[in-house]
């Protein structure tokens, strides 16, 4: 595969398609131990989890680049949009 992409955005999605690969892994490995009963029954939302764990996890780098990633959060909510916009999920089955 031809990992080149022409456009100015190509940088920015080299990094954010592994990046969305590992989160996606770490959500369902975290889903999965929820589903086979090893969450305790208060335990909050498997999201909410995450969300405390790359908290914790990225607050040296928000020390270090603080401005960089309020930057990241300025743009990745306009990636979203555009993502859900403009790309379409089709089942499987109505080929």
């Amino acid at each position: 595969m031809d990992r080149t992409i022409p456009s100015k955005a190509g940088p920015f999605v080299e990094q954010l398609v592994p990046l969305a690969g590992r989160l996606h892994l770490l959500l369902s490995h975290m889903e999965q131990f929820e589903a086979v009963g090893h969450c305790a029954a208060d335990a909050p939302p498997v999201p909410d989890v995450l969300a405390s764990l790359l908290d914790s996890v990225l607050a040296p780098l928000a020390e270090r680049r603080a401005d960089d990633l309020a930057t990241a959060a300025d743009v990745l909510p306009a990636v979203g949009k555009v993502i859900e916009a403009e790309l379409f999920l089709v089942e499987p089955s109505s080929r």
